[in-house]
């Protein structure tokens, strides 16, 4: 179907995957210290489901990430909530290089479905793997710190 318009701001991604950002976006992280966390957006693009990807990072530990998926999922009607935990990606990753990297890394994809009626809780449930995420990176870098004392001593 044409346009009348220049752009396109939804980038052709779902309503649904738009309203679970726009929800997310008005929610404070207010389990993390300023500055140290990473939120990167994207759009994911697979075949019919055209859903939002976001990324993210504690900043203090480069070496993991966490991607979280979300939308409609086309085979069942209802919201999902994708992620896995994963190394850098250049982009955002696509369902080739996820395959490939999965099987090199061992990670496992995870995927919960909600009903069009419990939009507000899937968001909840990503707000809480973004929680749960940094409360994991931040207890590893106390570990670090407490090591690296211990080795002064």
């Amino acid at each position: 179907m044409g346009s009348k318009y220049c752009a396109d701001l939804t980038f052709g991604l779902q309503p649904e995957a738009l309203a679970m950002l726009q929800l997310l976006a008005g929610m404070e992280m207010d389990f993390t210290n300023k500055g140290d966390i990473v939120v990167k957006t994207f759009p994911w693009y697979n075949g019919w489901e055209k859903c939002v990807c976001i990324v993210f990072q504690y900043a203090l530990h480069t070496d993991g990430y966490l991607f979280v998926i979300f939308g409609r999922d086309y085979d069942s009607e209802k919201l999902f909530v994708e992620h896995w935990l994963g190394r850098r990606y250049f982009n955002c990753p696509t369902l080739e290089s996820l395959a490939e990297r999965l099987s090199k890394e061992k990670a496992v994809r995870k995927r919960r479905h909600f009903g069009f009626d419990e939009m507000k809780r899937a968001v909840t449930f990503v707000y809480e793997l973004m929680a749960e995420m940094y409360v994991h990176w931040s207890s590893l870098r106390k570990v670090a710190t407490q090591e690296k004392k211990g080795e002064q001593s």
